[in-house]
């Protein structure tokens, strides 16, 4: 599912870039103690093939553990996570599939991993340093 840049933004105000729709992964700061990666977004039907794609990527990599709540300072451990999207254009994405990472260089490693194993999926993943209340909300665990 393709998604425009505007309806992603959700609002020209957001005070974190959510993800472009060609390029590179926008990395955080490699040595965050907390970070989100935005890896795909939707209206939250098809949610299993998303989770899928995230599990591939992540059971690849030996050196993660996946945990149930969101790590802080914790390098190599992730949680996914599915948020709403708090600022939504009509027609765009509601809900975003997302590891939470105890450091920001294990989200960018997940992230560019992501990229690399589907690199037509639009918009293109970011990873967030820090809390992204300000764009998601209602955080609930993979099923």
């Amino acid at each position: 599912m393709r998604w425009s840049f505007a309806s992603v933004l959700g609002a020209a105000a957001l005070a974190i870039a959510l993800p472009t729709l060609a390029g590179d992964v926008k990395e955080a700061d490699a040595t965050c103690h907390t970070a989100t990666a935005i890896l795909v977004t939707g209206d939250g039907g098809d949610e299993d093939s998303r989770w899928s794609k995230i599990r591939e990527v992540v059971s690849a990599n030996k050196k993660l553990t996946v945990v149930r709540e969101a790590p802080t300072n914790r390098v190599g451990e992730v949680a996914l996570t599915r948020f709403d999207i708090k600022h939504t254009f009509k027609g765009g994405p509601t809900v975003a599939y997302t590891v939470q990472c105890g450091h920001g260089g294990t989200c960018n490693d997940v992230a560019k991993e992501f990229h690399a194993k589907f690199p037509s999926l639009t918009p293109v993943p970011v990873v967030q340093c820090g809390d992204v209340s300000n764009v998601l909300t209602n955080p609930q665990p993979a099923p």
